[in-house]
C-alpha cells in the first residue's frame, strides 16, 4: 500500500468503527429521558380544561358534557371529598392527563389532589347559563300583525320542562358509557312557566326570510315541493341553572339530571349557525317588578340553592317520559300587594298573566337533605334594561 493512501485507508477505518456508537448512545440518551419523564412525581398541574368552556359574547356556553361536569360542582351535586368525584372529573376534562397518569398510583393521588384544590379555588367561575338550541317551524306570517304563529308542534305554552342536552351518543375519553355521579344529559324544570307561540318579524325580513326558504325548494318537482315544504327556524333559549332537584333513569336516554332554573332570555335565528337574527328579546326584563321586589327584601331570585337531593345516581328512579318528573310550585310573579296583570306575559305571549303551570299536581318541594360541597357563588339580578325589539336591519 503506498503512502498516499494510509490517511484515506485510517479514516475509512475510524469511520466504520464510530457509526455504530452513535445510534446506540443517542436511544440510550432517549430512553434515560423516557424513564425521567416517567417517574417524575410531581405531573402537571391540570387547568380543569377552561379551553372546553366556549361561551358566546352574551355568556352563555354550550350544554356539551364537561360544561355539565362542572356545573355539577356548581350546583353541589358533587363533593370535594369524594375521590371518584374527583377522578371522574379528570377524565371528563382531562383526557390526556388521565390516561397518562391512572395507572401510576403515586403520581395519581397527586394530580388527585392538584384538580381537588383547582376545583375549590375555580369552582365560583364555573358556567350556570347555558344556551339551550332547538328547530321550531313557522306557520303563517301575519301581515297586519307583523309575527309569524308557531305550529302547534312547536308552540310552548305554560311550559315547564325543557330537555337541555343529549350528550349520551357522544364518545368522552373513549368511552361512551355512564360515568359515576355525572349524567351526560339534563332536563330542565323551570321555576316559572314559559309561553312562546309567536315570533314578531319585521315584514322586509319575514320577506327575505320566506324567500330564502322558497330557494331552497325551487328544485324539487311541484308535488314534492308542496309535500316537503316548511318553513323552520332555531330558537335559542338562554337559561341560568339555579338548583339540583334529582337524577332519574330514561330508557331512551340513560341517566338524566334533573335541574331547576330560568329562562333569561330568548332568540330566533334563520339558521342553526346563529348568523341569521330574526327575534330577541329578555325575559329578565318581564319580570322586572319581581326582580326589584326581591332586592328589597334583600333576596336574590339567582342564588344557587342547595340540591333538593343528595341521593347517589345509583339509586336513580326509572321513568318513562319527561312528564313523570314531579314539578314544584310555580314562583308566584305577584305579591300581596301586585297584581299579575302588572307584569307583562313571557315572549311571544298574547299579554295574559303567567299562568301556574301545565301540571294539575304539582308536588311541594322536598326539605333539602344536604348543602352543596363548598360556598355557593351568588349573584345579583341583572340592571334593568328595556326590552330588545325585533331586528330591523337584514342579516341575510
Amino acid at each position: 500500500m503506498r503512502l498516499l493512501d494510509f490517511p484515506v485507508f485510517l479514516f475509512a477505518l475510524l469511520l466504520c468503527c464510530a457509526v455504530p456508537a452513535f445510534p446506540a448512545a443517542a436511544q440510550e440518551a432517549a430512553a434515560q429521558e423516557s424513564a425521567a419523564e416517567e417517574s417524575d412525581p410531581n405531573p402537571p398541574a391540570p387547568d380543569i380544561g377552561e379551553s372546553a368552556i366556549i361561551a358566546e359574547e352574551d355568556g352563555y356556553v354550550t350544554t356539551s358534557f364537561p360544561n355539565l361536569s362542572q356545573l355539577y360542582w356548581v350546583l353541589g351535586k358533587t363533593d370535594l371529598s369524594s375521590d371518584e368525584d374527583v377522578d371522574n372529573f379528570v377524565l371528563i376534562n382531562e383526557c390526556d392527563m388521565y390516561q397518562k397518569y391512572i395507572n401510576n398510583d403515586f403520581e395519581w393521588a397527586n394530580l388527585r389532589e392538584a384538580m381537588r384544590s383547582s376545583i375549590e379555588k375555580k369552582m365560583v367561575s364555573f358556567p350556570r347559563r347555558f344556551e339551550v338550541m332547538h328547530p321550531i317551524y313557522l306557520s303563517n306570517y301575519d301581515v297586519d300583525k307583523e309575527e309569524f304563529s308557531l305550529r302547534p308542534e312547536s308552540a310552548m305554552i305554560n311550559t315547564r320542562r325543557i330537555e337541555v342536552a343529549m350528550n349520551n351518543q357522544k364518545k368522552l375519553c373513549g368511552r361512551q358509557g355512564e360515568i359515576n355521579n355525572y349524567p351526560r344529559n339534563i332536563l330542565l324544570v323551570l321555576n316559572v312557566p314559559f309561553t312562546f307561540i309567536k315570533v314578531p318579524v319585521s315584514p322586509a325580513i319575514a320577506e327575505m326570510y320566506l324567500s330564502e326558504v322558497s330557494a331552497q325548494f325551487e328544485n324539487l318537482p311541484s308535488r314534492l315541493r308542496l309535500d316537503k315544504y316548511q318553513r323552520v327556524a332555531y330558537i335559542r333559549l338562554k337559561v341560568m341553572i339555579s338548583q339540583y332537584k334529582e337524577t332519574v333513569r330514561m330508557r331512551s336516554r340513560g341517566k338524566v339530571a334533573v335541574v331547576m332554573g330560568y329562562v333569561e332570555g330568548v332568540e330566533v335565528y334563520a339558521d342553526p349557525d346563529k348568523l341569521k337574527l330574526m327575534y330577541k328579546t329578555d325575559v329578565r326584563t318581564r319580570n322586572l317588578r319581581r326582580v326589584n321586589r326581591y332586592s328589597q327584601q334583600g333576596k336574590d331570585i339567582h342564588v344557587v340553592k342547595p340540591p333538593l337531593s343528595k341521593a347517589p345516581d345509583s339509586e336513580a328512579r326509572e321513568i318513562e317520559s319527561i312528564n313523570e318528573i314531579k314539578l314544584e310550585p310555580a314562583e308566584s310573579s305577584g305579591s300581596d300587594t301586585e297584581s299579575n296583570d302588572d307584569e307583562s306575559s313571557e315572549p311571544g305571549g298574547d299579554g295574559e298573566p303567567e299562568a301556574s303551570g301545565h301540571d294539575q299536581n304539582s308536588q311541594s318541594p322536598p326539605a333539602a337533605t344536604g348543602a352543596a360541597s363548598a360556598p355557593a357563588p351568588t349573584e345579583q339580578p341583572p340592571p334593568a334594561t328595556a326590552p330588545e325589539q325585533p331586528a330591523t336591519q337584514s342579516p341575510f
